[in-house]
């Protein structure tokens, strides 16, 4: 009788421990929080970010008009209806801006073709490049929308992303459809019936068999 009550002891032990572990599992992406739906509170993994922070240029530096911001700003509204909007805390503070003109070159410009490595994080959660097929041509995107990382956080030899870039063509800033389906990936969220990709950055064999 005292062994069966000690095994039953144990297993519930372990069951309590079980519930434990997974109710406070979470997802490591913006786009998918716990199940209870609390907003983080912070952006990126960056407690400074207050709110949602969007720039938008040209790839070649120039900097994007009243126009194209309007555009970004208008689909970004469009966004902030996908369910998971609210819980990733993207709506947070002051709630999104969109600015004309980024404080860094696109990573595919540069000779490294790679994130910048920073300890200090932009403000800006997400950079929006504006590029045409020629130029885009030649860079392997792991798929589309074309979604890379833009700074990345080291500690010892571990790193993460912090800072997201999107790259798009003056095509698809022309199709509302696109643009919103670009900007969702570009904020970290899922598209409709998209499943969490299996892909590891470093760990997992990078798939191109599927072209752009």
């Amino acid at each position: 009788m005292l062994a069966n009550t000690t095994t039953r002891t144990r297993v519930g032990i372990l069951a309590a421990l079980l519930v434990v572990a997974i109710s406070s599992w979470v997802f490591p992406t913006t786009g998918r929080t716990n199940p209870v739906n609390h907003a983080p509170s912070f952006i990126g993994n960056i407690p400074e970010r207050t709110n949602l922070r969007i720039c938008v240029q040209w790839i070649n530096g120039k900097g994007a008009n009243a126009e194209v911001v309007g555009r970004i700003a208008s689909a970004l509204a469009q966004v902030a209806k996908h369910p998971d909007f609210v819980p990733a805390g993207l709506a947070r503070g002051a709630g999104p801006h969109v600015q004309g003109r980024c404080d860094q070159a696109p990573t595919i410009r540069t000779d490294r073709r790679g994130p910048y490595v920073t300890s200090k994080p932009s403000d800006i959660y997400t950079y929006i490049y504006i590029a045409s097929e020629d130029e885009l041509r030649g860079v392997l995107f792991k798929r589309y929308p074309r979604v890379t990382t833009q700074e990345t956080q080291c500690e010892e030899h571990k790193c993460h992303e912090v800072t997201k870039a999107l790259y798009i063509t003056p095509e698809e800033l022309a199709d509302d459809k696109l643009l919103i389906n670009a900007l969702t990936s570009g904020v970290g969220l899922l598209l409709p019936d998209e499943d969490l990709s299996i892909y590891v950055d470093g760990v997992t064999p990078d798939d191109r068999t599927n072209k752009e």
